[in-house]
């Protein structure tokens, strides 16, 4: 809220609300998540678009959030045609 505005409905656009939509949490059951994740790329390498869709109860940006975390952990990397596989 701004200048001392009590609680308001979010408008969704203003930089406070916006700010609010990138400060996503972890989900709860992340490392079941990475573990599915790991799962499916040892069958083949995925698109994010692949696993977006296997993953239809989980938001896109959460998804994206995890797969980010996994490739800054270096359990998994991005070919050349841009799909994600376990890492070597």
């Amino acid at each position: 809220a701004y200048f001392d505005e009590k609680e308001s409905t979010p408008c969704g656009i203003c930089d406070v609300c916006l700010k609010k939509k990138r400060t996503l949490k972890k989900p709860k059951n992340q490392k079941a998540i990475e573990a599915h994740i790991l799962t499916l790329l040892k069958e083949k390498p995925l698109s994010s678009r692949d696993l977006i869709s296997a993953f239809s109860n989980l938001s896109d940006q959460h998804l994206l959030l995890i797969l980010k975390t996994m490739l800054e952990r270096r359990l998994i990397q991005l070919t050349a045609t841009n799909k994600y596989k376990i890492s070597e």
